[in-house]
């Protein structure tokens, strides 16, 4: 059994299936995933490939994995799915 399976059977889910909630069960706030963004890429990435683009937020992630997936020939159905 892999180590994610593991830790899912040791730690759990929410009801919903999310890994990560908050103090009181419901979603992370924002402000939690953007603290911990900014801690990854300061302990990851250059101070130029900080303020790229990608790298401002999670959600920008998101945006260059579509366009460099319909860039590469994926077919649209594909990547919407």
């Amino acid at each position: 059994m892999s180590k994610e399976y593991q830790n899912l059977e040791q730690f759990g889910s929410a009801p919903d299936w999310r890994l990560f909630t908050g103090v009181h069960g419901g979603p992370l706030p924002t402000v939690t995933y953007r603290r911990a963004w900014q801690w990854a890429r300061e302990q990851t990435l250059s101070e130029a490939e900080q303020r790229s683009p990608p790298a401002r937020n999670a959600y920008s992630l998101r945006h260059t994995c579509v366009s460099t997936s319909l860039i590469a020939g994926v077919s649209e159905t594909l990547v919407a799915q």
